[in-house]
């Protein structure tokens, strides 16, 4: 691709990004492109930090589990981990629960996602083996109680 494409997708992007306040979801939807797609280009063109947010919440690392088996349990990161689990929750099949939360950004989670390599089912997907529940419980800030343990399905 040509400097002046990659510069009008980033331009377009950034803008669409920041007219819907920094949501991911809603700017896919506006772009026609799904959700996927969107957050690969913005990590490619590292947009997510930076001006098209209004967050002030440092980044965390979020540890979300499906609540019917086999449990699987995902690890990512977002600067709203409650927005976050709202989203998953969307296109979930299966209700979600936020486990705990921990500091950081992206490379604590991909510190994370090598640490419990071993039990990588897909994509951001673990198996919940004891050796990750135990460090979810000594080591993360466990969330607030909801009212409904897990947040519904979404699909």
């Amino acid at each position: 691709m040509s400097e002046q494409v990659i510069e009008y997708e980033k331009k377009l992007l950034a803008n669409t990004i920041a007219a819907k306040n920094g949501s991911l979801t809603e700017a896919a939807k506006e772009l026609g492109i799904s959700f996927r797609s969107i957050r690969y280009r913005v990590y490619k063109y590292g947009l997510r930090e930076g001006t098209m947010q209004k967050k002030t919440a440092q980044p965390s690392v979020y540890f979300i589990q499906c609540a019917t088996e086999p449990r699987l349990i995902k690890i990512g990161h977002s600067g709203s981990v409650n927005k976050r689990l709202s989203e998953l929750s969307y296109m979930s099949p299966v209700p979600l629960a936020i486990l705990g939360v921990v500091p950081g950004g992206l490379a604590r989670e991909k510190e994370l996602h090598r640490k419990f390599r071993r039990f990588l089912h897909h994509g951001e997907w673990f198996s919940p083996a004891p050796e990750l529940l135990a460090w979810v419980s000594e080591n993360a800030a466990q969330a607030q109680p909801p009212e409904q343990p897990f947040v519904g399905a979404g699909i």
